[in-house]
């Protein structure tokens, strides 16, 4: 029912706006991305595909959960994001990896600027990583991004956040310069 689903929503969005606070801590940020917090935010912007609200604060919650932890760049974060089984592990051919998931967002709610700057700087955090930079690339990632600055010209943060994310998609990393040999 309707109902319902609000009010899964509005407990999904309550619990995500706590999140960021939480993650800020680097102990806890480690510990959220090996019980898979990933995946499950992920899955929250699945199951509420039209929630502008849950699908920003989700991406803030990607924000921290893709930052670099030590020397380690996302390594524990990529592999929700780059799953080519997708992050249901139900077998589904319509299982979809978290950089597709992100990029739907992103196109489906062009319009709003305050998704737009948040999910460029998930872009940001999330390129970090050689394959998710690759996947995100490939997908397009860069024209959804360039997107967002085309829609919102004057909101300086989609501005700043989209430019430090086309950087981060676009600078070669050692995976590229590896293969390049």
């Amino acid at each position: 029912s309707r109902t319902n689903d609000f009010v899964l929503c509005s407990i999904q969005i309550m619990c995500l706006k706590c999140l960021p606070y939480l993650l800020e801590d680097e102990s806890q940020r480690t510990t959220a991305q090996r019980a898979g917090l990933t995946d499950s935010v992920l899955r929250a912007m699945v199951l509420f595909p039209d929630s502008i609200e849950l699908h920003t604060v989700a991406f803030h919650t990607l924000v921290l959960l893709a930052r670099p932890l030590g020397g380690n760049e996302g390594m524990l974060f990529h592999t929700a994001m780059v799953n080519t089984r997708g992050i249901f592990n139900n077998g589904s051919r319509n299982s979809k990896n978290g950089i597709v998931i992100m990029l739907d967002s992103m196109k489906r709610f062009a319009q709003d600027e305050i998704l737009q700057a948040m999910s460029c700087w998930s872009l940001v955090n999330v390129a970090l990583t050689p394959l998710q930079k690759s996947m995100l690339v490939k997908l397009g990632g860069l024209t959804v991004t360039s997107n967002a600055m085309l829609q919102h010209p004057y909101n300086v943060e989609v501005q700043f956040r989209a430019l430090f994310a086309l950087i981060n998609l676009v600078i070669p990393s050692k995976l590229f310069l590896c293969h390049s040999r």
